[in-house]
């Protein structure tokens, strides 16, 4: 069962031990049996702003021979009207192969002090269908108010005895205490990936290793006062970032063993030598094509363009190859597994890559299981010196250019043949790069009139045509402005959006009235159009780890008229910033040349990842780059 099906719970968090034996206390976790202590709640103890609060969750786990079955109780604290969100209850569920059963559900007011229990009417509780997989339960509590207590338990069950549901202990809310108590009794040997940042307030300890040897043993996990999840700029991903016990039956635990069950799943491997191009004009053109180079990029964006995604992530075929090529539209291994057999096809030999995307969290490979993977791309040479990591899932990817939402990522490399099998990491050290240059002439009334010069590279060219595409051409100039309602852009145009080898131009014409000008002075910040406007490591402290996913490099130029009748009263110094390990450098220039100011900034990233033990030395660095980004140039009537 995937992670995020457990009503997706998703920080760091600190354990009070002095509470906790209250938690422990198994007559409070009773259904309809509550403390009035709760129901007079008025805020959590450990996360004071919180709108609601998880007071318990709690699931026992039992493998039997044939079947695996989770009992689940939650109580849901609502402290104020925007905690009310946290009684829509949603429970998916895959239909194949596992049910949700036996669910009750309460909501408890306390009205002159008098406890009201308001049962769900089972009518008003409805089932989604979410996709062709996956249905969800969906339910509201009833008579919903500030102080309100809601409460719910359910069965869950599965008829695949290899799939152990997950436990997150984490929430969107606050959670006081989130128990798992799991029991094999079919199955002797498993895995327990432990991936939490504080101490356990139960643990029954029958493992070795993390290897678990104690059939028909119940194992229990608990943890208290666990904060909400909070997403910070920059993390990787939430469900890196949970905190989270999973068991795994050792069915799979080799390199080999996932390549040998992902080839042999729906019959993948079958489908690996089929021939999918017939028209003879094609086959015509790929035998005109001398170098692999050609043909790669040939293949590549002739299969990107014709073949849709469906949107889905999966290692696992839908309607297979034969009928996704018919209908020009598959999932991601349906896609990519397409190209990898037109490349045959025209000679070129290609590797299958089998992945979790950043979304999907990082793949454990300490502990491998086919359902850490959602995703196949392929790995490709088209000569000793030169190999690519292709995905046609994305119209706007490029054959040489490894795609974006792949970088920093471990994957299985197989080669189908021989059936060799490894670890690769996907990664691309070239740092993508971005130019503005700015010539402009500030009048004396406060008001800036120019033109702007716009020069993406590499990734930054994909993400602005991305973004372009996505939010229409209208609010992408709008977000060109960066907030700055003073800044209007009289004229906008684009080139090279569809020529891989040349960066994206974009040009612009704007006018920018000046905030605060008075008799005798005008104060301007040169930091115009370059995205870096806002610092987005504002906060002094961090829970997770940094994932820029690719290094970056920044020129920004200006040549600025100074206005007339006026000379410059404040210019900022010329300085030089790095940050202690040498990964990124900043240098500023600014001078005055006759009657203009130039202005020259350069920044350069040597690396993208940070750990968040790093994160206040680059919390200093990039407090005072931002500083000097937007120091003013300050120019006093002669």
């Amino acid at each position: 069962m995937n992670k995020f099906f457990l009503l997706i719970a998703i920080c760091i968090c600190t354990l009070s031990v002095k509470a906790q034996f209250k938690y422990l206390n198994s007559k409070t976790h009773s259904f309809a049996n509550v403390d009035t202590a709760d129901l007079v709640l008025t805020s959590c103890d450990f996360e004071k702003d919180a709108n609601a609060e998880v007071l318990f969750d709690k699931a026992s786990v039992v493998c039997e021979y044939n079947s695996i079955t989770m009992d689940r109780h939650q109580r849901i604290k609502i402290f104020n009207n925007k905690g009310n969100s946290a009684a829509n209850i949603r429970l998916s569920y895959f239909e194949s192969f596992e049910n949700i059963k036996d669910i009750e559900a309460e909501t408890i007011n306390l009205n002159n002090n008098t406890i009201e229990y308001i049962p769900l009417d089972k009518k008003s509780i409805y089932i989604e269908k979410t996709n062709k997989y996956i249905k969800t339960v969906v339910f509201t509590f009833p008579a919903i108010k500030a102080g309100s207590i809601v409460e719910f338990k359910y069965k869950w069950q599965t008829f695949n005895t290899y799939d152990f549901p997950f436990w997150i202990f984490q929430n969107t809310i606050p959670t006081r205490y989130s128990e798992y108590s799991f029991n094999s009794k079919a199955v002797n040997n498993y895995n327990i990936n432990i991936h939490v940042s504080q101490k356990f307030v139960i643990d029954t300890g029958f493992y070795n290793n993390n290897y678990y040897h104690e059939m028909g043993k119940t194992h229990i996990w608990a943890l208290a006062n666990v904060s909400s999840f909070r997403k910070e700029p920059y993390m990787s991903s939430p469900e890196d970032n949970l905190q989270y016990i999973r068991c795994q039956a050792q069915r799979y635990l080799t390199l080999f063993g996932i390549k040998d069950a992902y080839l042999k799943f729906q019959s993948l491997g079958r489908q690996l030598n089929t021939k999918l191009i017939t028209d003879n004009k094609v086959l015509d053109t790929l035998k005109s094509i001398k170098s692999n180079e050609e043909k790669i990029a040939y293949i590549f964006n002739r299969v990107k363009t014709t073949v849709g995604w469906n949107g889905i992530n999966t290692y696992a075929l839908q309607d297979g190859i034969e009928k996704a090529w018919e209908k020009k539209v598959g999932n991601s291994t349906e896609v990519n597994i397409i190209l990898y057999n037109i490349l045959k096809q025209a000679g070129i030999k290609s590797y299958l890559v089998l992945l979790s995307t950043r979304d999907h969290g990082a793949a454990d490979f300490s502990d491998f299981y086919l359902s850490s993977f959602n995703k196949t791309v392929l790995y490709v040479q088209s000569d000793s010196t030169k190999s690519y990591i292709l995905d046609a899932t994305d119209k706007n990817n490029l054959y040489n250019v490894i795609p974006v939402d792949l970088l920093n990522l471990k994957a299985l490399l197989i080669e189908e043949q021989s059936g060799k099998v490894g670890v690769i990491d996907i990664k691309n050290s070239a740092p993508a790069a971005q130019s503005v240059y700015i010539d402009a002439e500030i009048k004396p009334e406060g008001i800036i009139k120019g033109t702007s010069t716009i020069s993406s590279y590499n990734y930054n060219k994909i993400k602005a045509i991305k973004s372009y595409e996505s939010d229409g051409k209208e609010k992408y100039i709008n977000d060109l402005k960066e907030g700055n309602n003073n800044l209007k852009i009289t004229s906008f145009e684009q080139g090279n959006m569809i020529v891989d080898s040349l960066p994206l131009i974009q040009k612009v014409e704007f006018s920018l009235t000046l905030d605060g000008p008075d008799e005798k002075y005008i104060y301007f910040n040169p930091n115009l159009f370059t995205s870096l406007r806002n610092n987005p490591f504002e906060s002094e402290t961090r829970l997770s780890n940094i994932d820029m996913i690719y290094c970056n490099y920044y020129k920004i130029s200006g040549n600025y008229k100074i206005p007339d009748g006026y000379k410059i009263e404040a210019l900022p110094k010329v300085v030089t910033l790095v940050m202690p390990d040498n990964s990124i450098f900043f240098k500023r220039i600014i001078a005055e040349d006759n009657d203009y100011i130039k202005v020259n900034y350069i920044i350069s990233f040597k690396k993208s990842t940070y750990s968040k033990l790093e994160y206040p030395e680059l919390y200093e660095f990039y407090k005072k780059m931002y500083e000097m980004l937007n120091e003013q140039i300050v120019f006093k009537k002669s």
